[in-house]
């Protein structure tokens, strides 16, 4: 049953909440918002709020005798925000000339996630977001908390680096198990200054809201703290990429079984089911197609390349560069961890909208579970004992190297197209090309000190 506007603002009034903001994702995930009072003399069932579309990046263009669009906030979701006395923050849908708006990007994951639930399934995600936090100048790679080199030789999973952050890290848990994102995990990364936020699965897209207010509420706290929160894929040469791992789950809706993985009895590990092992093999065949929706920036592809950060062999990157399906591998793209059930997207970084990423990576996986498709590769060695030719010769390919290689074939993709819509795919690529045409024309500071 809908709720009447004096019944919303009664909750609202219940939860200390007198301003909202009804929040849509922008191209990048993040979470844009007008601040609505919450008075039940105002309209807050249906259609409440406008947005010129030119205002928000990747909601399309407008000219300026052009109708707005409308955000309906669904107000089943509103959560208080902790440190704002007054302010609540609820997801919203769009519409336009009294339709759906075929730029809502939380629209298109809710029309994949429906394609599942007409075959009685539930999409489930789990969000492994890496992030760091920086000083508060702009372009700063200072750690916030102290963590330097000279600190200590190794800071992963450090109790010291950790409790030198820890009034930033219980002030962002607090306000995460507020809003009830339900944080399994916080630690201390392998970058100076990164952390690692573990949540539990969920709905896929209660999933993706989680992940925007997550941003949200993570570069709000750093900013309280003094700092600056970097989602950068690879902010600096000498430290650690910073990843965005998917875990996703299928779940039949009535009975709660795993449908992609089950538990090995004699090994007490989890294997991919034959139905598992198709939804992977479709990702594999699509994963070039959308690579750009998951590494969007120029950035993006630094993650990609060796040397990294790895001390014991310089040359290697535990970044995921190789499309291909693994178990314990991390250079796979795709996994199923023997530890839990579910199949890990481990290519996207922090910069990724999961919106599209996880609509994109469920019709991929779709089409292989219809197509019976086997997963075109399969790794459970370190690839960096294989030489190019073995892996070509194992089938196995590699991500793309750059953000224009990684357009091009987002550009180029009919699925892509027949998943998300081609409003969205040509809104995208077009954003990302004018970002990558002031990339290209820029003078870096490198090219200059390699002069003569």
């Amino acid at each position: 049953m809908t709720e009447t506007d004096a019944e919303i603002a009664a909750r609202a009034r219940l939860m200390g909440v007198d301003y909202v903001f009804g929040f849509v994702p922008d191209l990048h995930g993040r979470p844009r918002a007008k601040l609505t009072r919450v008075e039940p003399r105002h309209r807050l069932s249906g259609p409440t709020v406008t947005y010129g579309p030119d205002a928000i990046v990747g909601l399309g263009a407008a000219g300026p005798a052009e109708a707005d669009c409308l955000a309906t906030i669904e107000w089943d979701k509103l959560r208080a925000v902790p440190w704002l006395p007054g302010i609540g923050i609820a997801p919203a849908t769009l519409s336009r000339h009294g339709g759906d708006y075929c730029y809502d990007m939380r629209l298109a994951l809710r029309r994949q996630a429906q394609r599942l639930t007409d075959r009685g399934w539930t999409a489930l995600l789990g969000v492994e977001p890496e992030f760091y936090v920086f000083g508060p100048e702009r372009g700063s790679v200072r750690p916030l908390f102290g963590d330097s080199p000279e600190d200590t030789a190794e800071v992963t999973h450090d109790v010291g680096a950790t409790l030198r952050a820890s009034a930033f890290l219980r002030e962002l848990a607090d306000a995460l198990d507020a809003f009830g994102l339900e944080v399994a995990m916080i630690d201390h990364e392998f970058g100076w200054g990164q952390y690692e936020v573990t949540f539990a699965h969920a709905e896929v897209l209660e999933s993706a809201d989680r992940m925007a207010l997550f941003r949200f509420a993570a570069t709000e706290i750093a900013r309280r703290h003094g700092g600056r929160a970097s989602f950068m894929a690879k902010p600096s040469a000498t430290q650690a990429g910073s990843g965005l791992h998917l875990n996703f789950s299928l779940v039949d809706a009535t009975s709660g079984e795993n449908i992609v993985a089950q538990r090995d009895p004699t090994k007490g590990v989890w294997r991919a089911t034959p139905t598992g092992r198709w939804f992977a093999g479709g990702i594999l065949r699509r994963l070039h197609d959308f690579t750009a929706i998951c590494c969007p920036t120029v950035n993006s592809y630094r993650r990609f390349v060796a040397p990294s950060f790895q001390r014991e062999a310089r040359d290697q990157t535990w970044a995921p560069i190789r499309v291909a399906l693994g178990e314990t591998t991390r250079t796979a793209a795709l996994r199923y961890p023997p530890s839990r059930p579910c199949l890990e997207l481990r290519h996207p970084d922090p910069n990724a909208n999961v919106y599209l990423t996880a609509a994109l990576t469920l019709a991929a996986g779709l089409e292989g579970i219809d197509d019976e498709r086997e997963p075109s590769a399969e790794l459970n060695v370190n690839t960096f004992d294989l030489s190019e030719h073995d892996l070509c010769e194992m089938g196995v390919g590699r991500i793309a190297r750059s953000l224009g290689e990684a357009l091009d074939c987002l550009a180029e993709s009919a699925f892509a197209r027949d998943a998300i819509g081609s409003p969205l795919i040509e809104e995208f690529v077009k954003v990302k090309r004018r970002e990558l045409a002031d990339f290209e024309a820029h003078v870096s500071d490198w090219e200059r000190m390699a002069d003569g």
